[in-house]
């Protein structure tokens, strides 16, 4: 019985855990995706571009972040994957 408490224990820190990972990603995903259209307004070709590989990209460089690494975007390579996926380039990060 108590091995069962500690197994169930455990499950619920790794689902909570799990859980923030994801919640952290979707709120990240939510502020990169109104940036990038505020920055696109009333330009239709940009919004066209970035609409379309927005999803793609996004997947491709965020990285989820392990015990040791926290979790985030990758902006440089999502950037250049956007202008890669548009043909040219549209987008450039100031640093």
């Amino acid at each position: 019985m108590n091995l069962l408490k500690k197994a169930l224990g455990v499950m619920v820190v790794a689902t909570m855990v799990i859980g923030a990972k994801f919640w952290h990603k979707s709120s990240s995903y939510n502020d990169v995706k109104t940036q990038m259209l505020e920055f696109c307004k009333g330009v239709a070709k940009c919004k066209a571009v970035f609409t379309k590989n927005f999803d793609t990209c996004f997947d491709r460089h965020y990285d989820m972040g392990s015990r040791r690494l926290s979790s985030g975007l990758n902006h440089e390579a999502f950037v250049q994957c956007i202008n890669h996926m548009g043909g040219h380039e549209r987008l450039a990060l100031n640093h």
